[in-house]
């Protein structure tokens, strides 16, 4: 018995380094992210007013090429309306957002921009003002959309995401399904930088300039 575990450690010390040096890959995503951004009402009656919100939190990615990324946040906002704030809204909203680099396109400048679809939901706790009477409640949402994650950098990987989703609010705030846009931005919690496979001769060629 006690010659196995011997053998054991020693293999986990000859391997653990092998395992700790793999080498990153050009836009890999992945690990764990601050988040950070907004999102616009874009739909509604025009006399109905507008939904403005702000949000941050944590993204992490995980899967072959950085395919699965989940996001938690706090989301907090209002609704302008006609008495310029009609409500106010704060409360926790995840997503889970399946990417497909293979359908990847380049923008300007070298930027990579990888699609994805996503799926969500939350709960805001809502304050209402209705003329002289303040509301008090809950209000579930469901989201779903499109959209796509851009790198900075082929190695520092910082992601900004576009999203343009179809939500629905239950509750205090129930209304019909809107549209949303989405900007946000995802930065590492630990910067990366290329670390050559020991075993891979030319190792990683060198981040390309910016065009």
């Amino acid at each position: 018995m006690i010659r196995r575990i011997f053998i054991l450690i020693i293999s986990l010390s000859i391997t653990a380094p092998a395992i700790a040096q793999e080498p990153l890959q050009p836009y890999d995503a992945r690990g764990r992210y601050r988040t950070g951004g907004f999102e616009v009402q874009l739909t509604g009656a025009l006399g109905g007013g507008r939904d403005l919100m702000l949000s941050w939190g944590g993204l992490a990615v995980g899967g072959r090429g950085g395919r699965w990324m989940q996001r938690t946040e706090l989301v907090a906002g209002l609704h302008a309306g006609g008495n310029l704030v009609d409500r106010i809204m704060a409360g926790p909203q995840v997503s889970l957002a399946l990417a497909v680099p293979a359908w990847y396109t380049e923008l300007d400048r070298g930027t990579r921009a990888e699609p994805y679809l996503v799926l969500g939901g939350g709960a805001y706790g809502v304050v209402g003002f209705a003329g002289d009477e303040t509301e008090l409640g809950i209000s579930p949402t469901i989201s779903a959309g499109i959209g796509f994650r851009l790198f900075d950098d082929e190695w520092d990987v910082a992601l900004t995401h576009v999203e343009v989703v179809l939500q629905q609010r239950f509750g205090v705030a129930d209304q019909e399904p809107q549209v949303y846009l989405r900007f946000s931005r995802s930065v590492p919690r630990v910067r990366r930088t290329p670390t050559p496979h020991p075993d891979a001769p030319g190792g990683l060629p060198p981040a390309s300039r910016r065009r």
